[in-house]
């Protein structure tokens, strides 16, 4: 691999892996000021299939979220290592782990899967979201005082990157190219809305940009929300229509 690399500049199975997120279903994700929304799309079941035997979603820890596009029983594993990572955490120093260190734990065991002769990429992309308090830094030098919304995105050759709005999954391109677009009019939007109508607002925009390549609807589509104190909720089918 090392020699093909160097020939090359990439690597095939990576290729293979992310062409399985390609074809996964899309999932959208998008931060407010205090809570963030993701829309997922819903495979449609077969007739006596049951609805959770193939969820694309997981409760990593109490705060943290994990959704996936691509090879669901590679992203199975992936959160499997990620609950485990956030328990041992937890009993190691008694509080709860941040989303970022979940992210990172993450994208090294992904990482290293690729650069192993004996294990093949994973072929799936996760995005992680949760709530954590931020501390003062060089790039945060006035941190908020409640927990801020955190988005952050591994794809399967183990890169990470925390985003404001993301989309993996089929027809990612396209919602992406409308989250750029549309950003910066989201954002004045947030300015302005009261705190009591920002879930509305943000879940909103998460299903217009879905809406630039499917129909929406309750039967298709599932929204879940994660608030800073309240933490994560699914929407009804009602709420969602």
């Amino acid at each position: 691999k090392e020699e093909f690399m160097k020939a090359h500049a990439h690597l095939k199975d990576v290729e293979y892996a992310m062409e399985a997120v390609k074809r996964g279903l899309l999932t959208v994700g998008v931060k407010g000021k205090t809570m963030m929304a993701v829309g997922m799309e819903r495979r449609e079941l077969q007739r006596l299939e049951v609805h959770d035997s193939n969820c694309k979603l997981w409760q990593v820890d109490e705060h943290i979220i994990g959704f996936s596009a691509g090879i669901v029983v590679d992203a199975k594993s992936l959160m499997k290592k990620c609950m485990v990572e956030a328990i041992s955490w937890r009993m190691q120093y008694e509080e709860c782990p941040t989303v970022g260190h979940i992210a990172r734990f993450l994208s090294a065991f992904t990482s290293d899967n690729v650069l192993n002769n004996k294990a093949r990429p994973m072929g799936c992309s996760i995005i992680l979201g949760g709530c954590d308090i931020m501390g003062e830094s060089e790039n945060n030098p006035h941190p908020k005082e409640y927990p801020v919304p955190r988005l952050y995105m591994i794809d399967p050759s183990g890169a990470l990157r925390e985003f404001k709005s993301y989309a993996i999954g089929r027809f990612a391109d396209i919602v992406n190219d409308f989250l750029k677009a549309e950003h910066d009019h989201f954002q004045e939007l947030l300015a302005k809305v009261a705190p009591e109508d920002e879930e509305r607002l943000v879940c909103e925009f998460v299903l217009s940009a879905i809406m630039q390549v499917m129909a929406v609807g309750k039967e298709n589509i599932e929204v879940i929300t994660i608030k800073n104190y309240a933490g994560a909720r699914i929407l009804s089918d009602f709420e969602t229509q």
